[in-house]
């Protein structure tokens, strides 16, 4: 179970998805929100029992206007501009979409989508996803 704000979810999980050098977070509809009260949201894997032993991945609310990723070993956050966040959680745009450049001179393709519903998923998969634009048809 993992908690937002003074709410507690069961199953719901960001799931990351990382291709060469493109990463890729998908949220459903209690990450959003929770993402919109907290600023942040982070999934972790667990290796072992030491904070040392874990991988965080951190979607998080920057302050500034551009896009930015800080890595950190075992901790990577990506860092979105807040009125480019704000907009995506309160609106029906799908995605946000940016290429972020390293301080090396390394792009890292950045991607954020809404989850929606699978059509062939069952109820625990869909559970909190957003409505499937494709089921209409």
């Amino acid at each position: 179970m993992k908690k937002a704000g003074n709410e507690i979810f069961a199953y719901w999980i960001m799931k990351v998805r990382i291709q060469g050098n493109s990463l890729r977070f998908r949220l459903k509809q209690p990450e959003v929100a929770a993402l919109k009260e907290n600023d942040q949201i982070t999934e972790e894997i667990c290796f072992g029992e030491a904070p040392a032993e874990s991988l965080r991945f951190v979607l998080a609310c920057g302050n500034g206007p551009a896009f930015s990723i800080h890595y950190m070993p075992g901790n990577f956050t990506a860092m979105v501009p807040r009125e480019v966040m704000r907009h995506w959680t309160e609106s029906e745009q799908t995605g946000i979409e940016e290429d972020v450049m390293l301080p090396s001179g390394r792009n890292i393709h950045l991607l954020i989508e809404k989850d929606f519903k699978c059509l062939n998923g069952t109820d625990k998969e869909n559970s909190g996803t957003f409505p499937n634009p494709m089921e209409a048809c």
